[in-house]
């Protein structure tokens, strides 16, 4: 069996040991850059341990962890090497907020691209209709319907047996008269005849939303029905000279009997 001389040992740094495992199984950078999903530029600078081009050099510790196990390699060793070379370094994961931060500035005008700016405006929109959707159904919980009575008028007398109730309300209302519900037309309008006794009547109108507040209108009617048609009178004008005819009549009789 041919073996491969390899100088792999403690006193090297472990960019010299990366490297030269990479090119034990004669891989380019871009080959292990392919097999292990890291990007080349981060390869070779942990192969020459330039830290200054890497964006985090404490997380790159998981880039070391990737790349021994893709090549093989003793992962503890090549890690505690590592690690060894931050610390000599300054970097170290107790103080790596003090030494290295994690998050690099952006410029500002990074934020204001086109598609920022295309979502920015679609986004406004609806956010208003959704906005709008809310305010509308919520004055379901905080506003009474609208209950308007167009008859009958309040205090009427009726002389017919039966009443009829109209009005208009809120379409999405429901009406109901005196425990009798009403039928409520697309633009609101409602009416139900009702039979009632004789003497007053209290009626009872009721619109009420499905989740919301009631309104309540109560009017009186009397119904007093009318017993007949009331007698005509006659004014009877009497002038002298009939009442001298009625009485000349009432006097004088031809009947031979009646002795004048």
């Amino acid at each position: 069996m041919a073996f491969i001389k390899k100088s792999v040992g403690t006193e090297q740094g472990f960019g010299v040991d990366l490297k030269e495992l990479r090119e034990l199984r004669g891989w380019q950078i871009s080959d292990l850059s392919s097999a292990s999903g890291i990007p080349e530029y981060i390869i070779s600078a942990l192969e020459k341990e330039d830290f200054s081009a890497l964006s985090d050099p404490v997380y790159s510790e998981r880039h070391v962890r990737v790349l021994a196990g893709v090549l093989a390699g003793k992962i503890p060793f090549l890690i505690g090497k590592y690690r060894t070379a931050l610390k000599l370094r300054g970097f170290d994961k107790k103080n790596a907020k003090q030494n290295y931060s994690f998050t690099r500035k952006i410029d500002r005008s990074a934020f204001f691209t086109p598609t920022r700016y295309f979502s920015f405006l679609l986004i406004i929109p609806l956010f208003g209709l959704l906005g709008w959707y809310i305010w509308s159904e919520s004055r379901i919980f905080s506003l009474s319907p609208e209950l308007i009575i167009t008859e009958p008028a309040p205090d009427s007398v009726i002389q017919a047996p039966r009443v009829i109730i109209s009005g208009q309300t809120d379409p999405e209302a429901a009406v109901v008269i005196n425990g009798i519900s009403a039928i409520v037309e697309p633009d609101g309008r409602f009416k139900l005849s009702l039979d009632v006794p004789r003497g007053l009547n209290k009626l009872e109108i009721t619109a009420k939303r499905r989740y919301g507040i009631q309104t309540q209108d109560i009017r009186y009617i009397t119904y007093s029905p009318a017993y007949g048609p009331e007698p005509s009178v006659k004014s009877i004008i009497y002038s002298s000279d009939s009442l001298d005819a009625f009485f000349a009549t009432s006097t004088t009789s031809t009947d031979p009997g009646i002795v004048q």
